[in-house]
């Protein structure tokens, strides 16, 4: 739910923000509620690269729900491409992106998040192409640097 005030901030009924994974990377949860739940990684030193649920997900009464997330180090040499709309900022999911450089070259669509990453053993430090293109957008085709694990938001131009 949500407090009743000018500027509403959520209230939730589950609320764990201290969750550590085994030693396979794997949590379970018994005995949780049914409704719409959160996913996010709270520790600094990473970056959640692709889910396969979406975020929010929901869980039914009963049910089951099995979430996969992958994650990065940020000192990691990478691209991580997050593609949206330019008009809603809403993400485009099946997007298909391309980035390439030094002797990297690689093809990949968004995800359900909107979200493409890129990585590859001893990624050379520099400047790589990325090219987007999507149904119903204009095509895009650009420059970034990479230095790290390197967010690059593009915003592609619905064809009128």
């Amino acid at each position: 739910g949500y407090t009743e005030e000018e500027h509403p901030q959520p209230v939730y009924y589950f609320d764990e923000s201290s969750l550590n994974t085994d030693g396979l990377g794997i949590i379970t949860l018994d005995d949780a509620s049914p409704g719409n739940y959160f996913f996010s990684i709270n520790d600094p030193n990473y970056e959640t690269v692709a889910i396969n649920q979406g975020n929010p997900f929901e869980l039914s009464a009963g049910g089951v729900v099995d979430v996969q997330a992958t994650c990065v180090a940020n000192s990691v040499n990478s691209f991580l491409v997050t593609v949206m709309d330019n008009t809603t900022k809403e993400t485009i999911p099946g997007a298909s992106v391309s980035v390439s450089g030094f002797t990297y070259s690689a093809n990949y669509p968004t995800d359900n998040l909107g979200k493409a990453f890129f990585w590859q053993d001893l990624m050379e430090l520099g400047e790589y192409q990325i090219e987007v293109t999507a149904d119903g957008y204009l095509n895009y085709l650009g420059t970034a640097s990479l230095s790290g694990l390197t967010k690059v938001d593009i915003y592609l131009d619905a064809v009128e």
